[in-house]
């Protein structure tokens, strides 16, 4: 059997296997932040307070701190912060993100340190980071920030506040 013949069979059986892979590797992340912007492209706007009715009854998490954090997330990821549900896992749908900005804004925003070292120690959504943020604001012995009063930097109060800041 002639040479090119063995290489054209080794082929046709080789590149089927290396697109199975290119397709399980790449465009799977491909089809989670397609799937994703579909999906948030077709959502109504939901209010901070149905949001925090439908998501947050148990009143686990404060409220204000929840809000904050919808906001930054839509600052940060240029998105409606009314369209970005809680449980949107930005880190697994942007996987190549590096989500330091976001951290450094929530630090900004709730005058705390969100992460000793590189390692952020939550999954990419809402409800992880409001969860954490209130951790830590009750490890520093600030429990609530609806109770608070002047507990926010005027930057915080003017962006993260406002359902128009986006």
């Amino acid at each position: 059997m002639p040479s090119y013949v063995i290489i054209a069979c080794l082929g046709l059986l080789i590149i089927p296997g290396y697109l199975w892979l290119c397709y399980k590797g790449v465009l799977q992340h491909f089809g989670e932040e397609w799937e994703f912007n579909t999906a948030y492209r077709l959502r109504a706007p939901l209010s901070d307070e149905a949001m925090i009715d439908q998501f947050f009854r148990d009143g686990t998490i404060d409220p204000a701190i929840v809000v904050r954090v919808r906001h930054i997330f839509g600052h940060q990821f240029q998105l409606d912060p009314l369209r970005i549900l809680p449980n949107d896992d930005f880190g697994r749908i942007y996987a190549d993100l590096d989500l330091a900005e976001l951290v450094d804004e929530i630090d900004e925003a709730f005058g705390i340190v969100l992460v000793d070292g590189n390692v952020i120690p939550v999954d990419g959504t809402v409800r992880a980071f409001a969860g954490l943020v209130q951790r830590k604001l009750e490890a520093a012995g600030r429990s609530s920030l609806s109770r608070e009063s002047g507990s926010q930097s005027p930057r915080a109060a003017r962006d993260y506040n406002d359902p128009d800041h986006v």
